[in-house]
């Protein structure tokens, strides 16, 4: 493992939290005792050792700048409506009230509809976009090294700073940051002490939610199989302190990888592996009740491994890593769609990201200084077996 210098980072903003809530949320199951079973055949390769040599750091607080989506219900999205006399208003989200008045000869009859939405949006569907670059002009280039070690670093996570990004070593969470967009990232350390998470095992992929007041990961916590898991707490200064199983998501029967939580917390993807590594997503009607089962996610998989689901803000465009016919090893592809509850097209390669090695973990990051993909690979000059790349997406 890599020792780290003690530092000193100021500038930067407060994350932690003080864990207040009793984490008796509808939405999770407190059981994390599981059968542990051996997750073969995954893309991501994500069973990692949860040893690691803990690094010497000092306090340092941050902002995150994230704008989290308030919570909503379902799916269904209304638009204005005229039959006749009778017109009822646009529905846009939560249970909307409308009033209708229909006039028959000489009588007049006061109606009220209510319509029940969960999507807020009021007009068509956004077009499929990246940082609001259209699918179709999208490009990428610009790869740069940004953690080129003897550990295996894998899965980064951006914040919506655009300075700090957190990555997995080893199954530890570390991160590391910059000053902006041309600087480079540096002073990589463990991110126990703003984070509080090296008591949850062996963590793969972290997701923040609801500004990083909550995250989602995958982890061998409880049990010794991987599982994903949901931590929340009361102040982002302080540490997470525990942590429950997210249902509907987790399966007994396998291990469930890369977690991914919607920006409205509606949605929730991961890649588990029984066999061959596969994507899934389980949805609610709002933040306050359970994830359904999860369903397959038919119109990506293949029947060789698809893992490692990242996506636009919108979710109308996903980046995922596979090792389906026409890959070199594992490589990046990128697909579209509508919507959220819209089925995705033909994914096609990331043009230009891929390499002849393993290359995955996509993160696609809007933050305030710029539109990036942030991701992984074993690729020549990788000494650390797999390190961490950047690159730009900018619209041709």
């Amino acid at each position: 493992m890599r020792k780290y210098r003690r530092i000193q980072i100021g500038g930067l903003l407060g994350w932690a939290l003080g864990f207040g809530c009793s984490l008796e949320n509808p939405g999770y199951s407190g059981s994390g005792s599981e059968a542990g079973g051996g997750d073969a055949s995954s893309v991501s390769s994500d069973s990692q050792d949860s040893s690691s040599e803990s690094s010497t750091t000092t306090e340092t607080t941050f902002t995150s700048g994230m704008t989290a989506t308030g919570s909503s219900g379902g799916e269904t999205s209304g638009g204005e409506t005229s039959t006749g006399d009778v017109t009822t208003g646009p529905v846009t989200g939560g249970s909307t009230t409308t009033g209708s008045t229909t006039t028959t000869g000489d009588t007049t009859t006061d109606s009220t509809t209510t319509t029940t939405t969960g999507n807020t949006d009021t007009g068509d569907m956004p077009e499929p976009n990246i940082c609001g670059i259209p699918y179709e002009s999208l490009q990428f280039g610009g790869v740069v090294p940004l953690m080129v070690g003897e550990g295996e670093e894998r899965d980064p996570v951006l914040r919506d700073d655009g300075k700090v990004l957190f990555y997995t070593e080893s199954g530890l969470i570390h991160y590391m940051t910059r000053g902006g967009l041309e600087q480079p990232f540096v002073n990589p350390q463990s991110a126990d002490k703003i984070l509080g998470m090296d008591k949850f095992g062996s963590v793969t992929k972290i997701s923040f939610f609801d500004e990083d007041h909550d995250v989602y990961f995958s982890s061998t916590w409880k049990g010794g199989k991987t599982n994903v898991w949901w931590a929340h707490r009361n102040d982002v200064g302080l540490p997470f302190e525990t942590a429950s199983e997210v249902t509907g998501i987790s399966d007994p029967g396998s291990g469930d990888y890369d977690a991914h939580i919607s920006q409205d917390g509606l949605r929730i993807y991961a890649a588990p592996a029984s066999g061959p590594q596969n994507l899934y997503v389980a949805v609610r009607g709002n933040t306050d009740v359970p994830f359904n089962q999860r369903t397959p996610m038919d119109d990506v998989n293949s029947p060789q491994s698809d893992a490692d689901p990242a996506f636009s803000a919108d979710e109308t465009v996903m980046i995922f890593t596979s090792n389906r016919p026409g890959s070199d090893a594992t490589d990046m592809y990128i697909v579209k769609r509508g919507g959220p509850m819209e089925a995705f097209g033909e994914p096609d390669k990331v043009e230009g990201m891929n390499s002849p090695a393993d290359d995955g973990d996509a993160f696609i990051a809007d933050s305030e200084l710029g539109c990036e993909l942030f991701f992984s690979s074993t690729r020549v000059g990788a000494p650390g077996g797999r390190d961490l790349y950047r690159a730009q997406i900018f619209g041709g």
